[in-house]
C-alpha cells in the first residue's frame, strides 16, 4: 500500500514519542532521587547528551525497517535470528512494564488506592484499543502540547523562585542501579520504530518528530528533574512520584500543581496506551520469526483489531500489577533493566551495521558510547538488585518456552487436539483479485477507463445496493461499477502486511459476483487506513467516480460516537460535484 493513505504525520508521531518519553519525568525523580540522592539529577542532565544519540538511532531504526520491527529486526539481521526473539521477549516484558508503570504513576499523580485504580484504568485502555476510538492520537497531541506548555510554566516559575541547589554529581550517582534508573528519564522511545507502518512516510516523518522530541525533551525534562532536586529534604522523601507537582506547588502554588498532575495523569495513561499498541507490532514481528502465537495477532471481524494481542499484553501488565501489589518501586527497576537490555543490545546492532557499512565517523563511535551506558546502565541494575535478573530470566524462559513449542510444530498439534479450535486458514487471494488505490489511480492517468463512474461503498452484499449501482450504470450506457472495500484499522494498529482480512475477501467476492450475475463488470478496490469515509473519498476521487452508492448504516450509536459517522464524513470529505446516494 502507498505511504500516506490513511496514516499519521509527524506531528501525531511526536505526540505518541513526547507522551511516551515525557511521562517518565513524573515517576523517575523520585525513584532516582531515592536510590541516588539529590546528585541523581546531575546524571540524568549528563545522560541528555547521549539521549540525542538514542534519538539518532531511532530514526535510522524507523528508516531502515519501515515494517515496524524496529530493534528486533535490526538484531535478527546482525546478531541472528535467536537473539532477535530474545530482544522481542524482552520488549514485550518491557513494554507489559511501562504500561503497569504508567498506570500506577497516573494513580499517584492525583491520589487513591493505587492498585485498584490501576486496574481500572488498564482495563479502560485495553477496551479503548479493542474497540478502537477514534481521536485517541489528536487527544493525546492535545494533552502532549498541554503539559509541554506546563512544564516550560513550571520551569520559569522555579527558576524565578530559586531554591536550594541539588548536590554535586558524584560516583554514588552512577553506581548501581542508578545509572539504569537514570536511563528511565528518556525510556518510552522505543516505541517510536516500532510505529513506523502506521507513519506517512520513512523519511521525513521520523527525522522531523525525533528531531522535536529532542529538543521538547531536553529543553524542559532534565532542568525540570534539576529543579525538583533542590526541594527540601522532608519533601523530596515525601512527594516520591509527584514530585513535579509538588514543585509546582512550592514555586508556583496550589492551582498549578493541580493541573500539571492532571496532565501528567493524563500523558502518563496516553503513555500506557502507546506501549500496549506498539506491544501488538513487536508480537507481529515475532510471529514472523515463529516464536510467537499466529492466533494472537489475527484482526478480529468486529472491530478490525488485534483484540488477542492486546488482551494478552494487557494480561501480562495485570500479572505485573499484582504480582508487585503496584509498588513502583519495583516495577521501576524490573522497567529499567528491561529498558536498557533490550534497548542497548537494538544500539550495539546498529552500531555494528554501521560499521559494517563504512560508516566509521564520529557519529558511530558516539553511537557506541550511547550503547556502552545502556549495556552499563543494565549491569548496574543487575548487579545491584539482582532480583530482578532473576525476574527477568523467569520471564523470559517462559517466552522461550512458548517460542520453542511453537518452532516444533507442538503449539499447533495441542490446538488441535483442544475441541472446537481449529489452527487459521490462509484465504488465497488469487481468487478475489483486485486493485489498490495506486492502481486505480495509475490506471486513470493511463487514461485507459471512463473519467466518470458509479462506485459501490458497502461493508456487507446487500443485492438492493447492487441493484441500484447497476441500473444507473446501464441509464448511463457503463459497463463497469466500481466495488470499494476499507479495511478500517484504527488509531495505530496496522499490521506489518497490509493485506485484506477475511471479511474483506468475503465482501468483494459475493459484490463482484452479484454485480457480474447482474451483467456488468465489477471492479473491486481494496484499501487499509483508520478512516474509511476518507479512503472511499479517495478512491472517488482516483477512480474519476461522480456517484457514490452506498447501503444504510448499520453502526449504533454508540459505534459511531467511538468510530465515527462514516456518512457525515463522507459527505464533507468527497468533492462537491459528487452524487451520494444511500440505499435502504
Amino acid at each position: 500500500m502507498p505511504r500516506g493513505e490513511g496514516r499519521i504525520g509527524w506531528y501525531l508521531v511526536w505526540a505518541v514519542a513526547f507522551g511516551s518519553v515525557a511521562s517518565s519525568m513524573y515517576f523517575v525523580p523520585g525513584l532516582l532521587l531515592a536510590a541516588a540522592g539529590s546528585g541523581g539529577a546531575g546524571l540524568v542532565v549528563a545522560l541528555s547528551i547521549a539521549f540525542l544519540g538514542l534519538v539518532a538511532k531511532e530514526a535510522e531504526l524507523t528508516r531502515r525497517h519501515p515494517s515496524g520491527g524496529g530493534a528486533v529486526s535490526q538484531v535478527r539481521e546482525v546478531f541472528g535470528e535467536r537473539i532477535g526473539i530474545l530482544v522481542g521477549l524482552l520488549l514485550v516484558l518491557d513494554l507489559g512494564l511501562t504500561v503497569a508503570v504508567s498506570v500506577v504513576a497516573a494513580v499517584e499523580q492525583l491520589g487513591g488506592p493505587v492498585l485498584g485504580l490501576a486496574l481500572g484504568w488498564l482495563g479502560v485502555i485495553v477496551v479503548i484499543n479493542i474497540v478502537g476510538v477514534r481521536g485517541i492520537v489528536p487527544a493525546g497531541l492535545g494533552i502532549g502540547l498541554v503539559a509541554l506548555g506546563l512544564n516550560a510554566v513550571v520551569l520559569v516559575s522555579a527558576g524565578l523562585h530559586g531554591g536550594t541547589q541539588p548536590e554535586p554529581l558524584t560516583l554514588k550517582s552512577w553506581s548501581h542501579a542508578s545509572l539504569g534508573l537514570g536511563w528511565l528519564a528518556f525510556s518510552g522511545i522505543e516505541v517510536c520504530a516500532l510505529l513506523s507502518p502506521a507513519m506517512k512516510e520513512w523519511g521525513t516523518t521520523p527525522t522531523r518528530a525525533l528531531t522535536a522530541l529532542g529538543v521538547a525533551i531536553l529543553a524542559t525534562g532534565p532542568w525540570l528533574m534539576w529543579l525538583a532536586a533542590g526541594l527540601p529534604h522532608d519533601t523530596l522523601r515525601l512527594a516520591r512520584t509527584h514530585l513535579l507537582p509538588e514543585l509546582a506547588l512550592n514555586t508556583g502554588g496550589p492551582v498549578l500543581s493541580h493541573f500539571v498532575a492532571a496532565a501528567g495523569a493524563g500523558l502518563l495513561l496516553f503513555a500506557a496506551h502507546a506501549a500496549l499498541t506498539a506491544s501488538f507490532q513487536v508480537q507481529t514481528v515475532l510471529v514472523s520469526l515463529r516464536a510467537w502465537p499466529a492466533e494472537s495477532v489475527a484482526l478480529s471481524s468486529r472491530f478490525q483489531t488485534p483484540a488477542a494481542a492486546l488482551l494478552l499484553s494487557g494480561l501480562l501488565s495485570v500479572c505485573l500489577l499484582v504480582a508487585t501489589r503496584g509498588n513502583i518501586r519495583t516495577l521501576g527497576l524490573m522497567y529499567a533493566l528491561a529498558f536498557t537490555l533490550s534497548v542497548g543490545i537494538g544500539s550495539a546492532a546498529l552500531d555494528l551495521q554501521r560499521w559494517r557499512d563504512g560508516l566509521r565517523g564520529v557519529g558511530t563511535l558516539l553511537g557506541v558510547c550511547v550503547t556502552g551506558l545502556l549495556l552499563a546502565g543494565a549491569a548496574g541494575v543487575a548487579l545491584g538488585e539482582p532480583w530482578t535478573l532473576g525476574v527477568l530470566t523467569a520471564s523470559l524462559l517462559v517466552g522461550g518456552g512458548v517460542s520453542a513449542l511453537i518452532r516444533s510444530g507442538a503449539w499447533e498439534r495441542g490446538l488441535m487436539r483442544i475441541p472446537g479450535v481449529v489452527p487459521p486458514t490462509a484465504t488465497a487471494r488469487s481468487d478475489v483479485p483486485f486493485l489498490t488505490l495506486a492502481q486505480v489511480r495509475a490506471e486513470r492517468a493511463a487514461g485507459a477507463r471512463s473519467p466518470r463512474g458509479i462506485l459501490v461503498a458497502s461493508r456487507g452484499a446487500d443485492p438492493r445496493v447492487f441493484r441500484e449501482a447497476v441500473d444507473r450504470a446501464r441509464t448511463r450506457g457503463l459497463t463497469r461499477v466500481h466495488i470499494v472495500y476499507v479495511d478500517e484499522v484504527p488509531g495505530l494498529l496496522y499490521p506489518q502486511q497490509a493485506e485484506p482480512t477475511a471479511e474483506g475477501l468475503s465482501v468483494l467476492a459475493s459484490s463482484s459476483r452479484t454485480v457480474r450475475q447482474l451483467g456488468l463488470e465489477p471492479v473491486p478496490v481494496w484499501v487499509m487506513s483508520h478512516s474509511a469515509a476518507l479512503s472511499v473519498a479517495e478512491v472517488v476521487v482516483a477512480s474519476g467516480c461522480d456517484t457514490v452508492i452506498i447501503g444504510a448504516t448499520q453502526r449504533t450509536v454508540v459505534w459511531q460516537a467511538l468510530r465515527g459517522r462514516f456518512i457525515q464524513e463522507l459527505k464533507r470529505a468527497v468533492p462537491t460535484e459528487v452524487r451520494i446516494t444511500v440505499v435502504g
